[in-house]
């Protein structure tokens, strides 16, 4: 079962997400802020983070910091949700909001096959 991180301060989008996810078979823990980050992903060990830009604060050199020293041997994957068309190629994928529920689920389908999972 994949784990999956979701960075998204906006607490109904955040739990439809968890809820989402859960559904279709994902081990899914949702969080307002990037607040204490690194913890989190020490202890949540997530494979797959979900984020939206604006939780980041700009921190992308921190965040792939902290999942460098937590995750030493398994690389996570960053997703971003944006409501902007930004330059996101430090991640993995982007989905431009709004979105489907069909759109984030065929994203992280093809992460998963593209990772050999």
């Amino acid at each position: 079962m994949k784990t999956v991180l979701i960075i998204e301060p906006d607490i109904v989008l955040n739990e439809n997400l968890v809820e989402l996810l859960q559904l279709e078979g994902f081990k899914a823990k949702g969080i307002t802020n990037g607040n204490d980050l690194k913890k989190t992903i020490t202890r949540l060990n997530p494979s797959i983070i979900i984020c939206d830009e604006i939780s980041l604060n700009g921190k992308y050199k921190s965040l792939n910091n902290d999942l460098m020293e937590a995750h030493e041997t398994s690389p996570v994957q960053i997703v971003i949700i944006d409501g902007t068309k930004g330059a996101f190629n430090w991640a993995d994928a982007y989905i431009r909001m709004p979105f489907r529920d069909e759109e984030l689920l065929s994203k992280l389908n093809l992460l998963n096959l593209a990772k050999g999972a």
